[in-house]
């Protein structure tokens, strides 16, 4: 009987504040998640995010992370 991977769910949801970590011209900038894809077959998760500038793109899971809050 074959071995199946664990339910995994997506790392961000929609409305979730996200910035741009991985190199290149987009590194450092914020966004929100507008869109959640994939997932079905290969478990692996693609996020639209959008820009302050109105422009979007699709990163995968390990290219952003969270927005952290600047409450002290």
């Amino acid at each position: 009987m074959p071995i199946l991977p664990p339910s995994r769910t997506p790392q961000f949801r929609v409305g979730d504040k996200v910035v741009v970590v991985n190199p290149g011209s987009d590194k450092g900038k914020e966004g929100v998640v507008i869109l959640v894809s994939g997932g079905t077959g290969d478990f692996v998760y693609r996020y639209n995010v959008q820009f302050e500038d109105g422009a979007s793109k699709k990163y995968f899971g390990f290219e952003i992370e969270f927005v952290l809050s600047q409450s002290a």
